[in-house]
């Protein structure tokens, strides 16, 4: 979704957040911009749609699994190694050892970032193609997916400040860095749930309505 923020308001929360250190914080501890602002500016009428199209009526924002993130690409190359693992955001919560029987959750991530990535700074990398079953641990280590799916699909595109991805949880994703990177990368991640039942794994987390 391009231009979801403009670069505007992209620097006006870059300076915001700047004082307030940690590497990710929840979008309800953030001071400025609060939670609530962070939800007016980017549920758009353009997101706002998508959300009712994909979700159905009355979906609800996941506020305390929204974040605020701020990643540097020297912290993210513990010993040479990629820094995080890839995942399905629909695996949100889950005990891969208890719950046997569960899936990957129905919902919608919208990822902006604040600044330009993907070239200089860490950006997003998937893979192109449908995961739509639930991938478990030994299934998810890099080896075996490229033995899996190949790697002509696997995508890690540049993306402006302000510029949104929207994916469901069934998408197969890490972060993307690689040794020219040298800038920080700091990015908003919001993440909302159909109406209906919370799923059990989800009890105690905080959904509220959409602006």
């Amino acid at each position: 979704m391009p231009g979801l923020l403009s670069r505007e308001c992209c620097a006006q929360w870059l300076g915001e957040l700047a004082p307030q250190g940690n590497a990710s914080l929840r979008l309800a501890e953030l001071a400025r911009p609060d939670a609530a602002s962070v939800l007016a500016r980017c549920v758009t009428p353009a997101l706002r749609q998508r959300l009712h199209e994909r979700l159905g009526p009355a979906p609800r924002c996941l506020l305390s699994q929204c974040w605020r993130r701020r990643q540097h690409p020297s912290r993210l190359r513990p010993a040479g190694e990629h820094p995080h693992s890839w995942h399905q955001d629909g695996a949100l919560a889950l005990d891969f050892l208890r719950d046997t029987g569960a899936g990957l959750l129905d919902m919608l991530v919208c990822w902006v970032p604040l600044v330009d990535c993907g070239v200089d700074a860490p950006g997003l990398q998937w893979w192109a193609l449908p995961t739509p079953a639930l991938l478990r641990p030994e299934e998810l280590l890099h080896e075996a997916l490229c033995r899996r799916y190949g790697t002509a699909t696997l995508y890690a595109p540049a993306l402006a400040a302000g510029e949104a991805l929207l994916f469901d949880g069934t998408l197969l994703h890490r972060t993307f860095v690689h040794d020219a990177m040298t800038r920080s990368r700091t990015s908003i991640e919001l993440r909302f749930l159909p109406a209906g039942p919370v799923p059990r794994r989800l009890q105690g987390e905080l959904l509220v309505a959409l602006p």
